[in-house]
């Protein structure tokens, strides 16, 4: 696939810059620990699962192509679709994430050299990571919620939105970020401070999350 990058950037992609940034900062000078960064990192990805459901119901109710023959669907069959909608995505997508911590989780170890689970992580957070990975967590949920006020709703996007493209829309950016937490993941196995490691993964992530424009990369696809 060959992928086609923005010509501009907006406040929210600097912004996400910003924050990819800070774990630079934090690992090289404040000696935070790489493995909490890409915890983040994996965890990221619920964040984006989250502001797609959100999506999908916004689309469901407010999109115009949510018509049946020039008319509106009706409020109990919209939110039967969007209840099912949203099952498919969370089964679907929620997999796609657990197998990922799963990898990342088997091969990393915690300071009591213990493995955990991902459901132990999900449920007891604040006991695996560090406040800082925890505010880093918070940054990354604050941009994805700017990111859909701005570029989303602002912009009247969601009025012509399709529910398979806001379904698919966490995917593209996921599967690289994901692949790159996995690679990192088993690379701290060697860099053990990961401190060369953070940069070249932050240098990739963004540019996998900022300057790469998905949907101009697929359109190109469909057509070759």
């Amino acid at each position: 696939m060959k992928f086609i990058y923005k010509k501009s950037l907006n406040s929210s992609d600097y912004f996400l810059i910003a924050i990819n940034l800070i774990p630079i900062w934090g690992v090289w000078f404040l000696n935070w620990d790489a493995k909490m960064i890409f915890i983040v990192y994996c965890l990221e990805s619920l964040i984006a699962g989250f502001y797609t459901i959100i999506k999908i119901w916004i689309t469901f109710l407010f999109s115009k192509n949510q018509k049946e023959n020039g008319a509106n669907i009706s409020i109990k069959k919209t939110i039967l679709k969007a209840l099912f909608f949203t099952g498919f995505f969370c089964f679907h997508f929620g997999l796609f994430v657990f197998v990922q911590l799963s990898i990342f989780l088997g091969v990393i170890e915690f300071g009591s050299k213990e493995t955990i689970s991902v459901f132990q992580l999900l449920f007891h957070l604040p006991k695996y990571i560090p406040f800082y990975a925890q505010l880093l967590l918070l940054s990354f949920f604050i941009s994805y919620g700017l990111d859909l006020l701005k570029n989303f709703i602002a912009n009247d996007k969601y009025k012509n939105a399709s529910i398979a493209m806001v379904m698919m829309s966490p995917y593209k950016r996921i599967f690289i970020q994901q692949f790159l937490v996995i690679f990192g993941a088993f690379s701290l196995l060697f860099d053990k401070d990961g401190k060369i490691l953070i940069i070249i993964f932050v240098f990739l992530k963004i540019i996998a999350d900022v300057f790469i424009d998905y949907k101009l990369s697929l359109k190109a696809l469909s057509k070759d």
